[in-house]
């Protein structure tokens, strides 16, 4: 078997949008950082997958990782200095508003007040201007993640390495801290971001020339 092949992607089809959608959701269930964000209620979990793909077309960058026959079983989604998921009325109308409404008014203060407090209290300094946010990588099969996780992350390097930028990304689950270490990633940082779905322990990692 050959192995995965990682592509851009600035174009999807609606059926491209269900079909990572649908990756999205399998590859983040039973999540606990997912639920968070979720509030709790896994029934909103292809709201936000769908309103992530489509916001990160339009302002971030959408790599996929394809098999041997063509089809996408993997993907990561990424955005550059100055800009990050939701962050734009554009972004959010194409989605994340839609999936806002759904939430609980506990879960709407989170998202409106807490979440975006604790990032800047603790992420601000950590990253210089240069850094290459990685929001999500998810992939089609949970025993298939470490492959094509590091297909799309050995990618960054050679991409940013030449406007000496490095990678940037935050993750929760403890497999996935052990396997960004394991990776060549450095801690940069790590923080208990709470929620009235629960608490969780936040990790920052970096990897290049910071």
């Amino acid at each position: 078997m050959s192995k995965p092949t990682v592509h851009r992607v600035q174009e999807l089809t609606e059926s491209e949008v269900v079909h990572l959608t649908d990756i999205h959701v399998r590859a983040y269930e039973g999540d606990f950082s997912m639920l968070i964000s979720l509030g709790g209620d896994w029934s909103l979990a292809p709201y936000i997958a769908r309103a992530i793909i489509r916001a990160t077309l339009l302002e971030g960058e959408i790599y996929v990782v394809k098999n041997d026959s063509n089809q996408i079983v993997s993907f990561g989604l990424w955005f550059r200095p100055g800009t990050e998921v939701f962050s734009t009325p554009e972004q959010r109308v194409l989605g994340f508003d839609d999936f806002f409404k759904k939430l609980k008014p506990e879960m709407q203060e989170w998202y409106s007040n807490t979440y975006p407090e604790y990032l800047k209290k603790y992420l601000d300094g950590v990253f210089t201007k240069e850094v290459d946010n990685s929001q999500f990588i998810t992939s089609q099969r949970l025993i298939r993640i470490i492959g094509n996780v590091e297909a799309l992350v050995v990618l960054q390097p050679q991409k940013v390495a030449k406007q000496n930028e490095f990678i940037g990304l935050a993750t929760a689950p403890p497999l996935n801290v052990r396997k960004y270490l394991s990776m060549g990633f450095k801690e940069r940082t790590a923080f208990s971001l709470p929620s009235p779905a629960g608490d969780q322990v936040v990790h920052v990692f970096s990897k290049g020339s910071a």
